[in-house]
Parts: C-alpha cells; sequence; structure tokens
C-alpha cells in the first residue's frame, strides 16, 4: 500500500530562476508545528431529492453542524482561506435569477458580508445559442490577497443543446475587488481527452505568491512515446505585465502505462493538490483512467509528498468507482478528504462523483484508520479551520 512516488518536483528547465522556491520552502520547513486539531469544517452537501438536489454550504463545529447564511441559491465549490475568515463560493446572481452564468462570491465570516468577485455574463450566439461559464475551484493566498479559480466557459447551440469542448480558464483575482491580476492559462477542453482534469483543485503554497494546480504536462509512456497527461503544476507572478502567472515548476509528473492485453494507454493524472499548513506537505489525489472512453471505473490514491524532497508514500487506495470531491489538511499530521461514487450513465463512467453520495473522511497524513468528524458524514469539498496558532511554547507543553 505504501508505494513510493516518483518524478516528483522536477524542475522543467534552469534550477537557478526557481532558487527562490527552495529557499521560500526551506524558511517555511523552519517554522513551528501546531498539534491541535482544527476546531471547525466547511464543506458542500445536498439537501432534498438527490435527482435533483439543493445545494448548501455548512460549518460544523464540536458535533453541531449548521447552514452557512450565505443568502445564495445552490452556492457552490466552497474554499476557505488560510486565516478561515473568508469564504469563496460559486452561485447564480440573486440579482439575475434567470442567467445561466453563474458568479463568484466571498463571504466574510466575521462580519457576514457578502461581495461578488467576479461576474460572468451570458452571451446569445449567433445561430441563437448561449455562451455561459461557471465558476468552479478556488482558493485565497495565505496573505488573503489574491484568489486563484477556475472560470468553465460552455454553451449551447439554437436549438438549445449542449455544445461539446467547454475550455476552463485559469484566473487570478484581487480578493478585495475582484479586480484581474491576470489570465494564467486557458486549458484544453476535452481536445485531449475526456478526462476534464484540468485545473481541479488549487492550493497556494504557504507564505508566498505561488500556487498548484493540475495541468497538462509532457510525458513518456513505458513504451517510450511522448504524451501529455495531467500533473501538478506551480504557478506564480514570474510573467510579463499584463499575464504576470505563469507556469514556474513542474511539481508532479502523472504516468501513463500501457496495458499489455488492451495495448490502451493508461493514465493516472493528478488531482485535488493541498499544501500542509506549514508548506513541508503536499497531499494530492492520483486518479487512473483504465479505458480512455471512460467505459470503466476510475481508481484513486490519496498520496502525500515531502516539498523539500519529492519523496512520498500512498496513504490510502480506494475501490474503483470511488471518486474524490476535495481534500484538505486539519493540521500538518492529519488530513480531510471526500469520496463519492463515480457518476455513470449509458454505460459511461463520468469524471466525477455523485454529489448525494460523498462521504467525508479523516486520515493521518502518514496513513492509517479512516476516521470521521463528529455531525459530519454526507458532504464534498471539505475545508478545515485553521488552527490555533501556538503563541507560547516551553518545557511544560
Amino acid at each position: 500500500m505504501l508505494n513510493r512516488c516518483r518524478g516528483i518536483f522536477r524542475l522543467p528547465g534552469a534550477q537557478a530562476r526557481y532558487s527562490h522556491v527552495a529557499r521560500l520552502l526551506l524558511a517555511l520547513s523552519l517554522q513551528l508545528a501546531s498539534s491541535g486539531l482544527a476546531a471547525e469544517l466547511f464543506f458542500s452537501a445536498t439537501v432534498g431529492n438527490p435527482s435533483q438536489p439543493d445545494f448548501r454550504v455548512f460549518r460544523a463545529s464540536g458535533g453541531n453542524v449548521t447552514q452557512v447564511p450565505l443568502n445564495l441559491d445552490q452556492p457552490t465549490f466552497p474554499s476557505l482561506s488560510p486565516d478561515g475568515n473568508l469564504l469563496i463560493v460559486s452561485s447564480p446572481d440573486p440579482a439575475q435569477p434567470f442567467e445561466a452564468s453563474q458568479d463568484l462570491f466571498a463571504f466574510d465570516l466575521r462580519n457576514g458580508q457578502r461581495r461578488k468577485l467576479w461576474d460572468n455574463v451570458t452571451q446569445s450566439l449567433p445561430d441563437g445559442g448561449f455562451l455561459f461559464a461557471t465558476p468552479l475551484w478556488s482558493a485565497t493566498s495565505s496573505s488573503g490577497q489574491r484568489v486563484a479559480f477556475v472560470n468553465q466557459t460552455s454553451g449551447t447551440s439554437g436549438g438549445n443543446e449542449p455544445v461539446s469542448g467547454g475550455v476552463r480558464q485559469l484566473r487570478v483575482i484581487r480578493a478585495t475587488d475582484g479586480f484581474e491580476v491576470g489570465l494564467a492559462e486557458i486549458g484544453n477542453g476535452s481536445q485531449l481527452d475526456l478526462f476534464q482534469s484540468e485545473f481541479v483543485g488549487i492550493s497556494w503554497l504557504p507564505g508566498t505568491d505561488f500556487f498548484a494546480t493540475p495541468a497538462y504536462v509532457n510525458v513518456t509512456n513505458n513504451l517510450g512515446q511522448s504524451l501529455l497527461a495531467v500533473g501538478l503544476v506551480l504557478y506564480g507572478p514570474t510573467g510579463p505585465p499584463g499575464q504576470p502567472y505563469v507556469r514556474s515548476q513542474i511539481l508532479t509528473l502523472p504516468t501513463v502505462v500501457v496495458d499489455p492485453n488492451s495495448g490502451v494507454n493508461v493514465y493516472s493524472n493528478h488531482a485535488y493538490p493541498a499544501f500542509s499548513p506549514n508548506g513541508q506537505q503536499l497531499a494530492f489525489f492520483r486518479i487512473t483512467f483504465p479505458l480512455a472512453n471512460l467505459a470503466a471505473p476510475a481508481q484513486a490514491d490519496l498520496i502525500v509528498i515531502s516539498t523539500a524532497t519529492g519523496n512520498g508514500q500512498v496513504i490510502a487506495s480506494f475501490a474503483p468507482g470511488s471518486f474524490p470531491v476535495g481534500v484538505s489538511w486539519r493540521n500538518n499530521a492529519s488530513l480531510v478528504f471526500s469520496l463519492g461514487t463515480q457518476a455513470q450513465a449509458g454505460g459511461i463512467f463520468a469524471p466525477f462523483a455523485d454529489p448525494s453520495s460523498a462521504q467525508v473522511f479523516t486520515i493521518p497524513a502518514t496513513g492509517g484508520t479512516l476516521g470521521q468528524i463528529a455531525g459530519v458524514g454526507h458532504g464534498l469539498f471539505p475545508n478545515a479551520t485553521p488552527p490555533s496558532e501556538v503563541i507560547f511554547r516551553s518545557r511544560f507543553q
């Protein structure tokens, strides 16, 4: 079960250019680690009829679970800032209830104030169809000044039929007013595969202006063929004016292995990066797709690696058809994650989980027995609140 991870934290080019990242990681390794567990958890969950679920965001504390009063319809993809003060969600704009596009909102948990960070406007197409967009995963930097998020664009034809090939945009905005800092990257959509693995989850490296998210990188399969697969990539503000956020470093290399029986490439993509609070570890899911046409269920492993050495291990493996829906650190030694049943229709296993089936679990960062948080069972996209700071440490602690 504890398999060694290979090809991790390799620099794609001149190492000297990114030496500042290594220095930052070294500085982070000297920080004191808090040993207390997080007191709260924010997560999304469905309510009502599972076939037509309504989404809500909840807060769990001391075994009590209450709904967060966002006053938004169908809030999804919640993310909590590292200081625990700002909650980011995607939701339809209550001022435009019939618009197909959704917007990105920030909710201040200290005073209950809400503000719109990103406004997606539905556009009419010449054939009578529409182009709309929905914010997906987001994350706030540890400084609280910037938010990175994924904007999914889609469309319908004149007959209101969905148009395939929706594209994801990776953007960075100011957390105060949503001003766009830069468009980091435009995804490839479904032109490379059907896995929808790009930008699934975002995590900022603590104490820096760099963040990690899954993106396509060049790999070689076991037969020496050059291919593209999704690994974790670090983005940083080292680009030109107008587009400051660019790729800075490839953090993990996915694997592609040819199945000896079918001759088909089996892709193991990486998703949901999550840096530990002290920046010394990186957790993520490895999702293996045995068939490119999604005719078989995927298999997921939860992996934790050291950001200093790149060495790591699989801390949990799950049966095929169990699909991840987020991971977060409770503290530097424990994780909380969500897992659901992979959605299936017409013999196709979609690259996401049925939200009504998702369950929240905990696990030590070194592996071990799965646990649960009091009062929390069903849920997805779990976000643990930050551990209490260690203000004073003595020999008596």
